[in-house]
């Protein structure tokens, strides 16, 4: 179980990681294509928006339709070949392979989403707790308040700071692993300065994530999300169709870019995962969630 929660954490400090630099790499090229109006820019301003694309995409559950509009396609491609387009057999009493099997792939759909549901509830379960955690952590520990403040930047700097308490859920889409370091100085705040640091640092990481997400919301990442969702379905809806027709080249083409995908699948998982073998990274992981409490 607690390797399980620990490559979870790694998973999200990366995706946070990875939108965070995705957004910062856009808006770089993006500058630097206005003073020097180069093509190379514009190349990797694309390339950076298509990440964070891909990014998003990844993270949410839409990457589990096209294969289960695959399963569905195929099993009801077989099924109408078998009851109503193919020549009838002399032994009607039995089910063949071509029968069972889209049967079976039926049922998947199923099985799939109950995990799904289960996946996510666990997943809604630990961030409310870490939520809860982090919000009374943070306002249990004043040393100081506007109240008594004489200086203008550090009340502007302790507004922020309960801007970052109220938007924790935002604040970890682009600073996951800042968000628990500051969860470990809340936790060691020993006198004024201490909770001054702290009150400056959710300041400043508050300030970069109202950046970012108002550059993200620019984007308009959600449409070209649903595009990404909407191809991948229909190609994998056409796949499950061309796969059944007997004799035909449409069929070995379907099968070539289904063998391709499943070996780019398979690529990515291996990296995914040898990169998470990180001894050192899963060493401090380790240590914060035996700091905090709720790890």
């Amino acid at each position: 179980m607690e390797w399980k929660l620990l490559l979870e954490e790694f998973a999200r400090e990366e995706w946070a990681k990875a939108q965070r630099h995705y957004l910062e790499v856009y808006m770089l090229s993006e500058a630097r294509e206005r003073i020097r109006s180069r093509w190379d820019e514009t190349q990797i301003r694309m390339v950076a928006y298509l990440s964070v694309v891909h990014n998003v995409y990844q993270r949410s559950l839409l990457p589990v339709a096209p294969f289960l509009t695959f399963m569905l396609t195929y099993g009801f491609t077989q099924l109408i070949l078998f009851r109503w387009l193919l020549p009838a057999f002399e032994d009607v009493k039995s089910m063949g392979f071509g029968q069972i099997t889209p049967l079976a792939l039926l049922t998947l759909p199923i099985l799939a989403a109950a995990e799904i549901y289960y996946e996510s509830k666990q997943s809604n379960e630990l961030v409310h707790t870490q939520n809860t955690f982090s919000i009374s952590s943070t306002h249990t520990l004043p040393f100081a308040s506007s109240a008594n403040i004489t200086d203008p930047h550090l009340v502007r700097a302790e507004s922020s700071s309960r801007a970052f308490d109220s938007n924790l859920k935002l604040v970890t889409r682009y600073f996951y692993r800042e968000k628990k370091e500051v969860d470990l100085l809340c936790i060691d705040v020993q006198n004024e300065d201490d909770w001054k640091n702290v009150v400056r640092l959710k300041a400043n990481i508050w300030a970069l994530t109202v950046h970012l997400h108002e550059k993200e919301q620019g984007l308009k990442i959600s449409r070209s999300v649903i595009c990404f969702h909407l191809l991948f379905t229909i190609v994998a809806g056409v796949i499950g169709v061309l796969l059944n027709l007997p004799d035909s080249d449409a069929s070995v083409a379907a099968g070539s870019l289904l063998w391709t995908y499943a070996a780019a699948k398979l690529a990515l998982w291996l990296v995914g995962n040898l990169k998470s073998l990180d001894l050192k990274t899963h060493r401090r992981l380790l240590s914060e969630m035996r700091k905090i409490p709720h790890r």
